[in-house]
């Protein structure tokens, strides 16, 4: 119920939106992340993982690429604890981080997770349809937030030239580009190489 007051814009008073399980993941399946934004093109631009550095950004490539390159995979796991959650990179096993002191989203190698590596999902109110006919696919975006107990945290965000960039989070449909698209296999098949978003 918080969490749904969160999502209409109710948060409580001078803090941030409640966090809960809304994004139903299984912690052995691969999920493939992608921007929201249709100027970036939902269905060809993937989260990756550089192998030789912390950096990540954003990688055009097919359907049947990404499922091929494990860089552009991730595993999803939920805290019950914490109500958070963390993204590890299926080829280099790091996960994602936020460096407070850079204002930036990272990857990290480290094997035990700190608080660092745990962000809150605020799903996105509207479906968002990927490929055409029969195998169109329905998924929901999800602002990947940085904990913070204001109403404004900072955010993952598809930047520009397929660089992932931090904003502060804005509760808006328009903001497409702070949303993000997690497919998996079943998903990324059905919906097709080169598959257009719509809304």
């Amino acid at each position: 119920i918080t969490q749904g007051l969160g999502e209409d814009g109710l948060p409580p008073s001078g803090g941030s939106a409640t966090p809960a399980y809304v994004f139903e993941q299984d912690d052995r399946t691969k999920y493939y992340i992608l921007s929201e934004s249709e100027t970036d093109g939902p269905g060809s631009s993937y989260l990756v993982a550089d192998e030789n550095s912390t950096s990540i950004g954003r990688e055009k490539m097919t359907a049947t690429e990404a499922l091929a390159n494990d860089a552009a995979a991730w595993h999803i796991t939920f805290d019950p604890t914490t109500c958070y959650y963390r993204f590890q990179n299926v080829g280099t096993g790091r996960f994602i981080t936020y460096d407070a002191s850079g204002n930036t989203f990272l990857t990290t190698d480290g094997e035990t997770p700190s608080p660092a590596e745990s962000f809150q999902l605020m799903r996105g109110r509207t479906d968002v349809t990927i490929g055409e006919g029969e195998n169109a696919v329905a998924a929901r975006g999800y602002w990947i937030l940085h904990p913070e107990k204001k109403t404004h945290p900072h955010c993952m965000v598809a930047g520009a030239d397929g660089q992932t960039a931090t904003d502060n989070f804005k509760l808006k449909d328009e903001e497409a580009g702070q949303r993000w698209l997690f497919l998996n296999a079943e998903q990324m098949q059905a919906a097709g190489n080169n598959a257009t978003a719509q809304r």
